[in-house]
């Protein structure tokens, strides 16, 4: 993982290769420290030689970093025929009226099929699984639900057996996230209907449909809000904005590199001995942009996170027309009918009205039994809570502990 690179000694003698290097920018939001490093390593330690390998390839980021890009094209693909479907608005509601709708229409027992929906978002993917268990012929264990939330639960079953056979046994709906959008083969033959709901980032689509090695077509029900105007700006040019966004962090990297030289220079002798002083776990961050960081004392402009805000920007500012124009270009991938509007009818929308009700209720109850074993807990235990909280930088959890128990709470150390 990125996260062992430290571990690899002499980089600058080896040739280092990154598969899935389009995560360098689309995961910089929740992995930003150990992506950072592997920036600090191709600055500093400068390996013989780098090889980034993708599937979806940042261009900008090749020509930032000043990389060769070079293109290779499968000779077989498999191919994804995409039914664009436009819910009734951007509601989660309607979002999830459509997929229901469309879910509705399979003849879940004359199949032997496997069927997908892709929706990045665990909430939603939780109301369409209480649906389908309350309202449809499907019994409880021939829906998986795979996402990050279930797997960090113990319930890994089927992400398991993705992750080490490469299919599917026994199921015949799988409700997920990008958790296995990519870096995992689906070797399944049976695959039925493919559900992507929500999704404006070409990227991901095109990982996720990739992973149906052994599908040689699918038919994709795309499912999005209704078609809106483009954000102010999102087309400008690319390299233009990344030229300007480093003309702000220069200013940024001086003040670190100038905070640090002063901070050693108030140290005495004796200090430096410790590192925990002279080298502190400490990193700069800009209430304005936050586009230079300090690692090890060193001062560094934040490229990749101002490579994912360019990215990220493109697709908040998109619609549904740019984002087809993308997934089109690659070989293999094609719209296969006009837009089909669905919304859900009267009965539909009052069932998933009950079942929003039903999971609201069973949080609430599990809330306030997790929130009576908290107050009851010693308070060592409580502040050691608050302290994980805080040194993670999760305010919000941490603000919710002190909510609950403010008497309990010290914020000194």
């Amino acid at each position: 993982t990125y996260e062992m690179l430290h571990a690899i000694r002499d980089l600058h003698s080896r040739h280092l290769i990154l598969d899935e290097a389009h995560n360098l920018t689309n995961h910089y939001s929740f992995r930003d420290q150990a992506l950072n490093y592997i920036y600090q390593v191709i600055q500093d330690e400068v390996p013989e030689k780098i090889v980034f390998l993708s599937g979806t390839p940042n261009k900008l980021l090749c020509k930032a970093w000043n990389f060769h890009f070079v293109e290779v094209s499968r000779q077989i693909n498999n191919q994804v025929l995409i039914n664009p479907v436009t819910a009734k608005s951007a509601s989660p509601k309607a979002l999830q009226g459509a997929t229901v709708e469309i879910l509705q229409r399979i003849d879940w027992r004359s199949t032997g099929k496997t069927h997908f929906v892709f929706w990045n978002s665990a909430k939603n993917i939780n109301a369409v699984r209480e649906w389908m268990e309350k309202y449809s012929e499907l019994k409880p264990d021939e829906i998986a639900v795979i996402n990050r939330n279930e797997v960090d639960a113990g319930n890994d079953k089927k992400y398991l057996e993705i992750i080490t056979q490469s299919q599917l046994t026994g199921i015949k709906l799988v409700l997920c996230t990008s958790l296995i959008a990519e870096g995992i083969n689906i070797n399944n033959q049976n695959i039925g209907e493919v559900l992507t709901v929500d999704l404006f980032c070409p990227d991901t689509f095109r990982q996720f449909v990739a992973r149906f090695r052994k599908a040689l077509q699918i038919v994709v029900h795309d499912i999005k809000p209704p078609e809106r105007q483009t954000g102010k700006g999102w087309i400008k040019s690319t390299w233009r904005e990344y030229q300007r966004k480093l003309t702000f962090a220069e200013p940024e990297k001086k003040h670190l590199e100038r905070e640090t030289v002063e901070r050693y220079e108030e140290l005495d002798d004796i200090d430096l001995e410790y590192p925990q002083i002279s080298d502190p776990d400490y990193s700069y961050h800009s209430k304005f942009l936050n586009y230079a960081y300090t690692a090890n004392g060193d001062a560094y402009i934040n490229e990749l996170r101002i490579l994912s805000e360019i990215r990220d920007s493109i697709i908040q500012n998109s619609n549904n027309a740019f984002f087809y124009s993308q997934v089109t270009k690659q070989a293999g991938i094609r719209i296969n009918s006009a837009s089909e509007a669905i919304q859900a009818g009267d009965t539909i929308t009052e069932q998933l009205t009950e079942v929003q009700t039903t999971i609201q209720e069973r949080q609430e109850a599990q809330r306030t039994v997790l929130i009576a074993d908290l107050k009851a807990q010693p308070e060592i235990v409580i502040s050691a809570l608050y302290r994980h909280y805080k040194a993670k930088r999760d305010h919000k959890q941490a603000k919710r502990i002190k909510k609950q128990v403010p008497g309990l709470i010290q914020d000194s150390k």
